[in-house]
């Protein structure tokens, strides 16, 4: 990819992935990088860190932007859900997301008015857009619509119209396909020639890493439908022949989840914690109870009174990966004494269902 003297748009410019991006870019020579992020405040605080570290550069290197490239331009800086709380906006929404895509319906969206500012020759995409639309929760909304529902058939008071209009605003499937329709159609006009998406997949079927939420997650799984659906998009868009060249990277990563210390009762974790899944309720009473009923559903529990689950599971672990012959290599077994560093240094996501923490030593 030949990037000396181009122009290359990251989208996604604030996180870790897209400050990386740019940093590897700067070796490359590129005319100029335009930054994006969500907020304002994001997309001028990576410019300003990139200014730092490429002085040289100048002050009309790094261009901030900032924004929500999945709404129409006027709706960038709102907050989704003031958009759905409004009854105005909400029907706009719906139909940015269904209407037929006109030159119109085209030229509304916020990602259009990005692309035709800047004209990039590459752009690097880093939004976690997979996230980004099955967080909108499917699940909740209708489960909102059902509530309403059952009101309406009883005759009581009920907001069963704005409830289904908001299940319509959060349909998973008309959100990615519009958005890749955008990217192509805004893309093809002002001679982007490639596109690169950093995309997500997914962790397991078993493991709420995010939310401590039931198993299997539906939110979770729905991101990996969502970003499943996209890839295909993607790849659609790669084969059609006025589209830009189109590459996906699917890197994976662990995200940490809470831990239960040995007194049942300490946290360990960071900022900021989520629990347990949201079924309606926002407030939820903390005892004794609620505190195992979460550990089980997705903390790491390390209780004294569950150290012999642990150790039994170190045991049949090891117990089955001794009896694994040198010679196996097929991809029957993905656990084995190299897997495990030979036992010597264990990364414990691995032997279990992936919501270990990491640690130094593996014991028994």
């Amino acid at each position: 990819m030949d990037i000396k003297s181009k122009t290359v748009l990251v989208i996604g410019g604030w996180g870790l992935v897209g400050s990386a991006v740019c940093r590897k870019l700067m070796e490359e020579k590129p005319k100029r990088i335009i930054l994006t992020s969500l907020k304002e405040s994001e997309a001028k605080e990576a410019v300003a860190q990139m200014e730092k570290e490429y002085p040289e550069t100048g002050k009309s290197f790094f261009i901030a932007w900032w924004g929500n490239i999945f709404t129409r331009h006027e709706f960038k800086d709102i907050n989704r859900e003031e958009i759905l709380a409004d009854p105005a906006m909400r029907t706009k929404y719906m139909d940015d997301i269904l209407d037929e895509l006109s030159e119109p319906v085209l030229h509304r969206f916020a990602l259009y008015q990005l692309l035709k500012k800047f004209k990039p020759d590459i752009v690097i995409d880093c939004v976690n857009s997979a996230t980004g639309i099955a967080y909108h929760d499917i699940f909740q909304s209708a489960r909102s619509v059902v509530k309403e529902l059952k009101a309406s058939r009883a005759g009581s008071k009920n907001t069963l119209h704005e409830v289904t209009e908001r299940l319509i605003c959060t349909l998973y499937i008309p959100q990615p396909i519009r958005h890749v329709q955008i990217f192509y159609k805004s893309m093809h006009q002002v001679g982007t020639s490639i596109y690169v998406k950093i995309g997500t997949s997914g962790m397991g079927l078993n493991i709420p890493y995010t939310h401590s939420e039931e198993k299997p997650s539906s939110v979770l799984l729905s991101k990996s439908s969502v970003a499943g659906a996209h890839t295909l998009l993607l790849f659609l868009m790669g084969r059609t022949p006025d589209a830009p060249i189109t590459k996906e990277i699917k890197p994976i990563i662990s995200i940490g989840i809470p831990i239960l210390m040995p007194d049942g009762k300490t946290l360990l974790r960071g900022n900021e914690i989520k629990i347990p899944a949201f079924w309606g309720e926002n407030a939820l009473p903390v005892t004794a109870k609620s505190i195992n009923l979460w550990a089980i559903n997705g903390w790491v529990d390390l209780q004294v009174s569950k150290i012999e689950k642990w150790k039994n599971r170190f045991k049949e672990l090891m117990t089955t990966i001794e009896k694994l012959s040198e010679s196996e290599t097929s991809s029957r077994f993905f656990r084995n004494r190299e897997y495990l560093s030979n036992f010597t240094i264990s990364t414990p996501g691995r032997l279990s269902d992936g919501s270990l923490p990491r640690r130094k030593k593996a014991s028994v």
